[in-house]
């Protein structure tokens, strides 16, 4: 499970440091009065907007969902747990000090004793300043269990954007290894790196990654439709007349991957029912068993 730091800090700091700018009067429409100036007194719509307007986030969502910065100037994540923010370095407050990392710490610790906004910071647990300029931002996810209260389909999701998503899924992995939340061993890891880089499309991608991680989609996911495929995989024996697309220095991942492909691509059936019912015999429980050893064969090249 990765958590997505980054954009809770992008939200809860929307309404965050009180920095403003200068301006002439200004008159426009408001459908709702703030109960107060002061942006951290009350969580309601009149005061956020009035917050909106009149001071600056670290960050802001933009018109198509992304993030751009604003008194921070760019962010990276540091684990799954943490997010690095730089600041500007040009902003100042009326008074004509600079804006400091320290001053990031004061608004936070003023958040987290906030009557409104306590409960929104109460997952952050420390606000790291590292200079100035720099602070890091932690979540105690992990040391408080908060994880075991996330649904298995909000999980599910996660690993689906990490398999999907990424070009190195065994990053994100190795920090549930870390974590331990899950335990995933080194060569495990490498093979979903190398599903991930043949380019397959989404549903095959899924089916192969969790073919190998099968303990853990039954964990996470009630998805009966893919776990057939998950399993039918796992149990597909290549047939005789299909051996000869498997070469000997073919790595496991090339192999299962053929595998998929052949599962996909099975031929069809020589002969079914209505063929039987041709050569005399009576519809019966018998007529699947006699079917499946007649495709048994044309897959052995037994009959033609």
């Amino acid at each position: 499970m990765i958590i997505k730091t980054s954009a809770l800090a992008g939200g809860v700091f929307a309404i965050g440091l009180a920095l403003s700018a200068n301006a002439a009067t200004l008159k426009m429409a408001y459908d709702a009065d703030p109960v107060s100036l002061d942006p951290h007194e009350q969580l309601s719509g009149g005061t956020l907007q009035m917050s909106h307007m009149v001071f600056d986030p670290l960050i802001r969502w933009t018109q198509d969902l992304g993030f751009e910065g604003r008194l921070a100037q760019r962010w990276e994540r540091v684990d799954g747990q943490t997010v690095r923010f730089y600041l500007r370095t040009d902003v100042k407050f009326h008074s004509g000090n600079s804006m400091t990392a320290a001053d990031v710490l004061w608004t936070f610790n003023r958040l987290k004793s906030s009557p409104d906004f306590k409960g929104i910071f109460e997952q952050f647990e420390t606000l790291n300043v590292l200079d100035d300029h720099t602070f890091e931002l932690c979540k105690k996810i992990v040391q408080t269990e908060e994880f075991l209260n996330i649904s298995k389909e909000r999980i599910y999701e996660e690993y689906k954007k990490l398999f999907l998503k990424s070009k190195q899924p065994s990053l994100g992995l190795q920090l549930l290894n870390k974590l331990d939340i899950e335990q995933i061993d080194e060569l495990v890891l490498s093979n979903i790196d190398e599903i991930i880089q043949n380019d397959l499309n989404n549903t095959d991608t899924l089916i192969l990654t969790f073919s190998i991680l099968d303990k853990l989609f039954l964990k996470i996911s009630d998805d009966k439709k893919l776990l057939k495929k998950i399993q039918a995989l796992q149990n597909f024996q290549v047939p005789r007349i299909l051996e000869k697309n498997i070469m000997q220095n073919d790595s496991f991942i090339t192999i299962l991957i053929k595998k998929l492909n052949m599962l996909n691509n099975m031929p069809k059936p020589l002969y079914i029912g209505k063929d039987l019912i041709k050569m005399g015999y009576k519809p019966s429980e018998k007529f699947k068993s006699i079917l499946d050893t007649l495709y048994k064969m044309q897959l052995n090249g037994e009959i033609c």
